[in-house]
């Protein structure tokens, strides 16, 4: 298909997002950073690892080599029994110190790289919630912004500060979180583990403690106990396993807080963000929300699309189906009459869904694939 230069041209200049807008699409694209961050750096300390071990292993090899050499040398002009001659040759070859100090060189090599991803681990746990309380503070400045609230969450605050935000979003901003609910639990397991590891190095008595055994437990070997008997402690360790899900976690917090926002809003945001898509039809170009539901797996919104008054004038429908699937596609389908460059538009569209889901960005769960399904009828 020939390039449309015309098309191109329209979609490089799409409109300003707003300061809330920009937020969210900021806060998806540090979260990734982080993410990217903590799974590179564990994957370079598999691989020193292993290339540290694979080293070793040749070492060792090595050092049998010459060890058997004098083993055999040993053995044959020893003279004695079997037994004897094999004790002396042994001997005299180091082959048992030899694999001992292989085997207690490869624990302690595997054991220093475990530390140093458990250290790592836990300073993931703490960026990250640190992460988690930042951004959530800076969502609440732009909410007293954009709604005009009568005081700041700094009023709004008390000891525990995550949850006496989501208060302040939900009573004071009057964002439903009902979507929110499901993941609280998974935040408030982060906020602990922070904690614990911020003010005592993730150090615990022996006594019991039913909701840490819980978390410990249901972690699938993401978390687990070192023991130190003779402080009366043991040391929770960190696994990358337990905290690369949280990212994610935290990541659907806050798109499902956006989807919170706009559900407040009424849709303008993306009533805004339709207007500019079909105002590549005629400038002026006006969308309407019209109603949204959830459908399986997703949403879906009906607007209605209308032209300045004019000889070339239009008013159609447009229904917007954004579900999860296992990979990104656009489907459109156009049951209109001829409308001046409309064809184009879906041609177009089709070929380059890059473009639509920019048009969109932030109502897009950045850790899933889409199927975006768009029908245009009368």
């Amino acid at each position: 298909m020939a390039f449309d230069f015309g098309f191109s041209l329209y979609f490089l200049d799409p409109p300003e997002l707003t300061a809330v807008e920009q937020f969210f699409v900021q806060v998806q694209g540090k979260i990734n950073i982080y993410r990217q961050h903590a799974e590179t750096t564990i994957k370079l300390y598999h691989t020193e690892a292993n290339e540290k071990l694979k080293a070793q292993k040749e070492e060792f090899k090595e050092a049998m080599k010459v060890a058997d050499l004098v083993y055999e040398k040993v053995y044959l002009e020893t003279g004695g029994s079997e037994n004897d001659r094999d004790a002396y040759a042994m001997h005299e070859s180091g082959i048992q110190e030899i694999e001992h100090h292989y085997a207690t060189a490869d624990e302690h090599l595997k054991t220093s790289f475990m530390g140093m991803a458990d250290h790592y681990n836990k300073s993931s746990v703490v960026t990250l919630y640190a992460l988690l309380e930042t951004e959530l503070r800076r969502l609440c400045g732009h909410l007293h912004s954009a709604f005009s609230l009568r005081f700041t969450v700094e009023r709004f605050e008390k000891t525990d500060y995550l949850k006496s935000i989501i208060e302040y979003i939900s009573l004071v901003a009057d964002l439903d979180i009902t979507i929110v609910e499901p993941k609280m639990n998974r935040l408030q397991e982060l906020q602990f583990l922070r904690n614990k590891i911020m003010h005592n190095g993730a150090e615990f008595t022996l006594e019991a403690n039913p909701w840490l055994e819980d978390l410990v437990n249901s972690s699938n070997g993401g978390l687990f106990w070192e023991e130190i008997p003779e402080e009366q402690l043991h040391v929770l360790r960190v696994r990358s396993k337990f905290i690369v899900p949280y990212y994610t976690i935290v990541s659907d917090f806050f798109f499902d807080l956006f989807s919170s926002l706009n559900l407040k809003l009424q849709f303008t945001i993306l009533t805004n963000r339709i207007s500019f898509l079909f105002g590549f039809l005629t400038r002026g170009a006006v969308a309407s929300y019209i109603s949204h539901r959830n459908v399986a797996n997703g949403r879906q919104f009906i607007f209605l699309i209308k032209s300045p008054e004019g000889d070339n004038g239009f008013t159609f429908n447009c229904k917007i189906t954004v579900t999860t699937a296992n990979v990104d596609q656009v489907v459109i389908t156009n049951q209109l009459d001829v409308i001046d460059k409309m064809e184009r538009w879906v041609e177009q569209m089709n070929e380059n869904p890059a473009v639509l889901r920019r048009a969109i960005v932030g109502y897009l769960n950045p850790n899933k694939a889409h199927k975006i399904e768009i029908m245009l009828y009368p």
